[in-house]
């Protein structure tokens, strides 16, 4: 098996992979970002409705509603994903993950840091989150299918995933050659979206 990976890596240039480590990093930023912004526009209409449960089934029965909470669900959860995959376990590493990285070389300061911003993400539970709920679905920890689509995802989740992605942000700004392709191409369209949601509410 070991010989797989090697010939795996030998086809892919330090550089090359740095570059694939950005983007992944940049794009779990930019859906996370999104989420959170989708997040703050539900919490203003939410105010407007919180104390009667009449207004409030109201306010859940609005399509702008229904919408915004799954598209701030979809985008924590493309963002967690992506912080999974950087975070790759496995001893023979397959996926773009920093452990893809260093597979081949030596010890690093870069590889200490980044040690500890991974120790910090499995404190924050989201790696749980991702494997239980999110991505296998297990089926005492998920619930109903469609329950991950009624409520918003929790401001303090998305807090303790902005603090990871800040780390590897800082981590990878001093380290590689780094450019924020999805950002730069998809930005428009996700601020199209945002501001069809605020006019609907408005």
């Amino acid at each position: 098996m070991e010989s797989k990976y090697k010939n795996v890596l030998k086809n892919l240039s330090e550089k090359d992979i740095q570059e694939k480590i950005c983007e992944l990093v940049y794009k779990a930023g930019m859906f996370l970002n999104w989420s959170k912004k989708l997040l703050e526009l539900y919490i203003i209409e939410y105010e407007k409705y919180k104390n009667s449960i009449k207004k409030l089934i109201k306010l859940y029965n609005k399509p702008i509603v229904k919408f915004i909470i799954i598209h701030n669900v979809l985008y924590f959860q493309e963002a967690v994903l992506d912080l999974n995959t950087l975070f790759e376990r496995k001893g023979n590493p397959t996926e773009i993950s920093f452990k893809f990285y260093f597979f081949n070389t030596k010890k690093s300061e870069l590889e200490k840091n980044i040690d500890k911003v991974v120790k910090e993400y499995d404190k924050t539970g989201l790696r749980e989150v991702r494997n239980k709920v999110l991505a296998h679905k297990q089926i005492d920890k998920a619930g109903d299918p469609i329950s991950l689509f009624i409520n918003p995802i929790n401001k303090e989740h998305i807090e303790k995933a902005f603090l990871i992605i800040q780390k590897l942000k800082e981590l990878i700004k001093e380290n590689f050659k780094c450019y924020n392709y999805f950002e730069n191409y998809y930005n428009s369209s996700f601020e199209f979206l945002y501001n069809y949601c605020e006019k609907k509410f408005k």
